[in-house]
Formats: structure tokens, C-alpha cells, sequence
């Protein structure tokens, strides 16, 4: 799916109905006023990645403050995970600034299979990546098919003086 990846430009365009227009009208006010938004991942979710909320995971700087989240879908009917990086009012939403999400299929089958390391060992020709310096509120959604083996999800969100990062390492096995 290309977008620009403004929450409501993606709504909008897809034409998904008036709440979830209204929902990124909001989510963009709020982090306008400085609020946190909390409730707009869960709100547009549906839209972005099919299956069942499984994880999430905040994307913090090195001083802890969490500019982005990344949130985790399972799809039982197609054994497909899903996800996207999601930025917060402090990680720039509404702002155009670089985010990036990667999920790889590993080649691990078990969490602790390489606990030395605790990295994934990619299999690279399944490998999906979104990356870009203009994105307004997310990076996705990405969609891997990982039967038997791990994911690894790595996130990013730059913007200011700030900048996010998440390895989720080997992770949802199976």
C-alpha cells in the first residue's frame, strides 16, 4: 500500500467511513494541542493490518521518551503477522519526518534459539521494508507469512532531537 503516511490521508483516500476520518481529525488536533494520543492506533487499526492485536512495543530515544509505537497483528485465517510504527505527538505526528519499519521472517524457530546474540538471522528474500523521510503518522502496514519460524521487528522514528529505536530480536515463533 503506498501512502504518504498520514493517518488521514490513507483514511481519507481509502474512503473507510466518517468515524475513522473523524478518529485521525482528532488524533492530528491532539498532538497539535501536545496531547498524547493513545486511543487513534487501536481506533484505526482495523484499517491497516487484519487479524488480532498480539503485541506492541514503544520505540523509545536514549533518554527513554517513546516516539513512536509499533503495534503487532495476527491473522489465524492466513497465518499472517502484520504491523506498523506508529508515531506519537512526541515522535512528530502530524509532521512530516523520517520513520522506518522493517519485519523479517527469521530463520530461527525459537526465541532462544542464537541467545548469544539474540538477532534474527533474516531470510532475506522475505524481508519488507517502509522507509521514508515524509511520513505524518505511520510506517507500514507491513504483512510477512512466517510459518514455523520467529519475526524481528525494527523500528525507527527521527524527528527533532529525538530519535526512537526498537529490535524486537527473534519474537513470535511459530
Amino acid at each position: 500500500m503506498a501512502h504518504d503516511g498520514s493517518l488521514s490521508a490513507g483514511l481519507l483516500s481509502e474512503g473507510t467511513g466518517m468515524f475513522k476520518k473523524l478518529v485521525s481529525i482528532a488524533a492530528v488536533a491532539a498532538s497539535l494541542a501536545g496531547g498524547t494520543v493513545l486511543a487513534a492506533p487501536a481506533a484505526h487499526a482495523s484499517s491497516l493490518c487484519s487479524g488480532n492485536v498480539v503485541d506492541g512495543y514503544d520505540v523509545p530515544d536514549s533518554s527513554g521518551v517513546v516516539t513512536s509505537h509499533v503495534t503487532l497483528f495476527y491473522d489465524p485465517a492466513t497465518g499472517n503477522n502484520c504491523a506498523y510504527n506508529y508515531a506519537t505527538s512526541a515522535g512528530g505526528l502530524g509532521t512530516p519526518h523520517r520513520m522506518l519499519l522493517i519485519v523479517d521472517v527469521c530463520q530461527e524457530t525459537s526465541p532462544n534459539q542464537d541467545y548469544v546474540s539474540g538477532l534474527c538471522t533474516p531470510i532475506i528474500d522475505q524481508r519488507q521494508r517502509d522507509i521514508n523521510d515524509n511520513y505524518r503518522s505511520y510506517a507500514g502496514p507491513l504483512t510477512v507469512h512466517a510459518p514455523g519460524h520467529c519475526i524481528d521487528i525494527v523500528a525507527m522514528d527521527n524527528y527533532n532531537n529525538l530519535s526512537g529505536y526498537f529490535d524486537s530480536h527473534a519474537t513470535h515463533c511459530g
